[in-house]
């Protein structure tokens, strides 16, 4: 076995990043569309009130949400405690995951549609 030195940046990306949105305990709609994933919500639009608008408007670029980027955990709770705790608030820590446009969209589920 030996050891072989790569440069971070000549390795393969995975083309997934993932990121956390903190709202610090918002009471206010999330203000955003999204439709059921495989495994979370996937965002298709933000609406020009509410939090993630907010978010948007003062994160760096890289930190930005972005129409297809997965919502998959808010405040420690996933699958439908994750759509009652967007319902119910208030919030505070959103993780989101960016991927392509097409991996994000593949395999939406029927169920929840609509404003949060």
């Amino acid at each position: 076995l030996s050891n072989v030195a790569i440069p971070l940046e000549k390795l393969p990306s995975t083309g997934v990043e993932e990121y956390t949105v903190v709202l610090g305990q918002m009471k206010e709609p999330v203000g955003a569309d999204f439709i059921d994933a495989k495994d979370g919500l996937t965002l298709i639009a933000i609406e020009e009130a509410g939090a993630l608008h907010r978010w948007n408007e003062t994160a760096a670029a890289e930190r930005k949400v972005e129409a297809f980027d997965l919502l998959y955990e808010v405040d420690g709770k996933v699958g439908e405690e994750l759509i009652q705790a967007l319902d119910n608030g208030p919030l505070n820590e959103l993780m989101f995951r960016r991927t392509s446009a097409k991996a994000a969209s593949e395999e939406p589920d029927a169920g929840h549609d609509g404003k949060v």
